[in-house]
């Protein structure tokens, strides 16, 4: 750990008013490499509408740094990074901030003589959007100063609050604890809000279209709706962009599913949308390539793992990133810890082909758990959400968000039995609209909402053997 400036605890205090505070007007994001010995290459990819962008790096207990491609040194182990972009010294109004997990395992381990405060919190639901918070500190020096963000704008000084959200949605909670040494340590993890008084604070629906441009270029347009401040990409090849349209090419034929996460900066919320598609036109496609994409559904309580790993005769090898690893392509596994966990995959084909992928795993934000989770490794052509459809050749759904009436338009190239029916985030059916043979052409269903309650659900439409599964946004 790291003895702190508290002049740095101001700016940065400073900085958490100015990002609640400001409208979404830019993103912010960023890449690391490993570069050996413990050293730490970082690369500030967010989107910000002029240059006039101040950003400042919080590189946990390895100190602070700005610029917008800082390196720098880590002890082995875990670290919080956070990127905070803003122009509001510029008398703008643009201000976002991004944290994630590393793990660095290529330096030294920290000298015993350091720092070494460890900090933890457990969350209790205490209803009505209401949570306790009960921090853990071990190995530091008594009396300990406690920060907490709670991802809403709220702040808090004191051990063990209490924090009332206003609104339903995903936030990022962080402790921050000092102790009598100065010296510092910062937890965070993720939390989702589903029980608040106000509701659902935001409608976002994520959601895209995509063309074949040839010899594996794809052009995906984000159709997303709402207001959606924040898209992610992950292509399931290994590779990720924060674009709003982006332009991807994979390297390599095969399979992969396709996960757009679109966020309401203002509100916290955020919905993933996932489609499977096949990609055939690569003319020089790569011995093997490692990729997968992370996603969640109503049927599972747990975490899927798409592996789009492509090449032939492939051995598969999974890091867990707690200790423990796998050597099957499709292994099912279960963490003890929420986490964050660096999980990686290395895949190995003909011609000693090799190729990793890492991506970090937790259970705070995507699995309503705080003690463990499972999650379940699948292959791309098992899953059942949005992939390439037989019968359905048009798929049109309006209005989404609905108030009262919801139309279904379907065009189906072959005539046979169309199930339609919608159901709740946790798998429950809530509507039955249609199971009926239906014939080729254009075919209308119609649901009607005005007893349903607002929120988020499911349209889950199956003909054949394939299925279709789009979000719902009710908001009456």
């Amino acid at each position: 750990m790291k003895k702190i400036d508290f002049r740095i605890i101001l700016i940065t205090l400073l900085s958490v008013i100015f990002i609640n505070g400001a409208s979404a007007q830019c993103t912010a994001s960023f890449t690391y490499t490993d570069m050996g010995n413990g050293v730490i290459g970082f690369t500030n990819t967010s989107i910000f509408p002029d240059s006039n962008i101040y950003a400042v790096w919080e590189m946990g207990d390895a100190g602070y740094a700005t610029g917008d491609n800082p390196i720098q040194t880590f002890y082995n182990g875990w670290h919080q990074i956070c990127l905070t972009i803003n122009d509001t010294i510029f008398g703008g109004s643009c201000t976002s901030t991004i944290c994630d997990s590393i793990e660095v395992t290529s330096g030294v381990s920290q000298p015993l003589d350091s720092c070494t405060i460890q900090v933890s919190y457990t969350v209790n639901d205490m209803g009505n959007g209401v949570y306790s918070f009960t921090s853990t500190v071990t190995d530091g020096i008594p009396n300990y100063q406690y920060y907490w963000q709670f991802g809403d704008g709220g702040i808090d000084y004191s051990a063990n609050p209490v924090h009332t959200y206003l609104y339903n949605g995903a936030l990022d909670i962080c402790l921050t604890v000092i102790d009598a040494d100065s010296c510092s340590n910062v937890y965070c993890d993720s939390l989702i809000v589903t029980n608040a008084t106000g509701g659902n604070s935001c409608n976002i629906v994520s959601d895209f279209t995509y063309s074949d441009n040839g010899n594996g270029n794809y052009s995906f347009v984000n159709t997303t709706t709402g207001i959606a401040a924040v898209s992610i990409w992950n292509f399931g090849d290994g590779t990720t962009s924060n674009s709003f349209n982006p332009n991807h090419t994979f390297l390599a034929n095969g399979v992969y599913t396709v996960v757009l996460a679109s966020a309401d900066s203002n509100n916290m919320c955020v919905d993933y949308y996932t489609l499977t598609i096949n990609v055939t036109g690569v003319v020089n496609s790569l011995p093997c390539n490692a990729g997968f994409t992370i996603y969640t559904d109503s049927t599972y309580n747990g975490v899927y793992v798409i592996n789009s790993s492509t090449g032939s005769n492939l051995t598969c090898f999974w890091d867990f990133g707690d200790g423990n690893t796998s050597t099957q392509a499709y292994p099912n596994y279960t963490y003890s810890t929420a986490g964050p966990f660096e999980l990686c995959l290395t895949v190995t084909g003909d011609s000693s082909c090799t190729s990793t992928y890492c991506d970090s795993i937790g259970a705070g934000g995507i699995v309503l758990k705080q003690n463990g989770f499972d999650i379940k490794v699948v292959s791309p052509t098992t899953v059942g959400i949005n992939d390439e459809v037989e019968f359905i050749s048009a798929l049109e759904i309006y209005p989404n968000p609905v108030k009262n009436k919801l139309t279904i338009d379907l065009g189906i190239t072959k005539q046979s039995n169309v199930e339609v029916f919608v159901t709740d985030l946790l798998g429950k059916t809530i509507a039955q609209i249609a199971n009926e043979e239906v014939n080729v052409g254009n075919t209308k269903f119609q649901w009607n909402t005005s007893n349903t309650k607002n929120g988020i659900y499911l349209l889950n439409i199956i003909s054949n053997k394939s299925r279709q599964v789009k979000k719902i946004v009710v908001n009456r």
